[in-house]
């Protein structure tokens, strides 16, 4: 099972995709019969960021092998990862800055129904070898950030034009200003939003 990702710029995407391609390619010669790649939702022909470019040629390599499963997830609902970067700021600031005061939607999963849906595909090997992990409906991305903020007090939600956050990332990534959400980050948000994303739960519970 295969989740690695380098994020170091497209020296790390060049290292993911190779990487990627040769330890799947090593484990099959050592007879492993069933692998799973973990890829994203934000991958598809709809994509805008690095991320999701690396994750869709890695599909479209492995899309025909037929022991290679091709799962996405959606935001995975933890303490860690992109999830775990908003949720500490939504629930330290009063002020919350959202692209388009949050408006735009995302599909999630929460992150032990994503455990237990990975052992079901290894354990399966289902018919479908590309699924969709995610809930079946999406949720705003403003509700999402003031459920977890609701747990300590009210926040005040800051409507920021996904035109002028995209230039403030920019701006701090090169100034090497670290922020808790990246320009890539965001571009795959947008670029979700024009997708049409089905659930593939449904394939796994039955």
């Amino acid at each position: 099972m295969h989740l690695a990702h380098d994020f170091d710029g497209e020296a790390g995407a060049d290292r993911t995709f190779r990487g990627t391609l040769k330890l799947i390619d090593a484990l099959r010669q050592r007879g492993v019969r069933r692998q799973v790649f973990v890829s994203s939702f934000s991958a598809g022909e709809h994509h805008q960021s690095r991320y999701g470019r690396v994750k869709h040629e890695l599909e479209k390599v492995l899309g025909e092998s037929e022991d290679v499963w091709i799962v996405r997830p959606g935001l995975v609902i933890g303490d860690g990862g992109l999830f775990g970067r908003i949720a500490k700021i939504a629930r330290a600031s009063p002020v919350i800055p959202l692209p388009d005061g949050g408006k735009g939607e995302v599909y999630c999963i929460d992150l032990a129904e994503l455990c237990d849906l990975f052992l079901r595909v290894l354990q399966l090997g289902p018919a479908s070898r590309v699924l969709n992990l995610f809930e079946p409906r999406p949720r705003a991305l403003r509700d999402l950030v003031l459920e977890v903020a609701a747990r300590n007090r009210p926040r005040l939600i800051m409507n920021v034009p996904s035109s002028l956050a995209l230039r403030i990332l920019d701006l701090s990534e090169r100034l090497a200003i670290p922020l808790p959400v990246t320009s890539d980050n965001l571009r795959g948000f947008l670029a979700n939003q024009r997708a049409d994303h089905r659930s593939s739960i449904g394939e796994l519970s039955t």
